[in-house]
């Protein structure tokens, strides 16, 4: 049994302990989510720091923000902006009320209520974070528009999870670190798929 409030909670004055189970029944994309449950912050850390880029070039993006737990660790490294993208309105909410209480400057985050399959990203660099958020399905075709980027901006993907092997199986991504529970991975800069070719795990 997880507390309900955690040392995080109380350091920042937020509520991103309580797992959530119904997140949002309602979407066509809701048989293919992952139950809410907050990241670990020291995994987290571990994959800002470990990164190797200018983050003050890059937008960091989490990918199924939730309560927007990422969202506060990253509000301590110097990222251009900060950018959840969550499916859940009621999870947005709590992620915004959870900024506003850690006194995070409305104008340097922006909190886009929608399904991630759908999202068109910002041409920008970009660090991607996703802590297990949906299956092997949508993290595909999410794979598929980051790839996206790849073509005129950097990318950094961190991922805790269990679909790690499909993103090894992308050829456009290198794995570049391995921390607690944490994987990172560098985009190819104007990295082309072969003709006719789709990422494997979105086919």
């Amino acid at each position: 049994m997880r507390p309900n409030r955690t040392a995080f909670d109380e350091q920042w004055g937020t509520e991103t302990e309580k797992i959530v189970w119904l997140t949002n029944p309602a979407s066509k994309n809701f048989i293919h989510g992952v139950r809410y449950e907050a990241c670990s912050p020291s995994a987290c850390r571990w994959a800002i720091e470990n990164a190797h880029v200018d983050l003050s070039q890059c937008y960091f993006v989490d990918v199924g923000s939730g309560k927007g737990r990422p969202l506060l660790i990253a509000s301590k490294y110097p990222f251009q902006r900060l950018i959840g993208i969550e499916y859940s309105a009621r999870l947005c909410r709590q992620a915004r009320a959870n900024l506003a209480a850690a006194c995070i400057p409305s104008e340097s985050f922006e909190i886009f209520c929608s399904d991630a399959a759908d999202f068109e990203f910002t041409a920008h660099d970009t660090f991607a974070y996703l802590h297990n958020p949906f299956d092997r399905e949508i993290l595909g075709q999410v794979l598929n528009r980051l790839h996206d980027l790849t073509q005129t901006h950097r990318l950094i993907v961190a991922y805790e999870g269990p679909q790690r092997e499909h993103l090894v199986l992308c050829p456009w991504l290198s794995q570049v670190g391995t921390g607690p529970d944490m994987f990172l991975f560098a985009g190819a800069l104007g990295a082309q798929l072969p003709s006719g070719m789709v990422d494997p795990i979105a086919s």
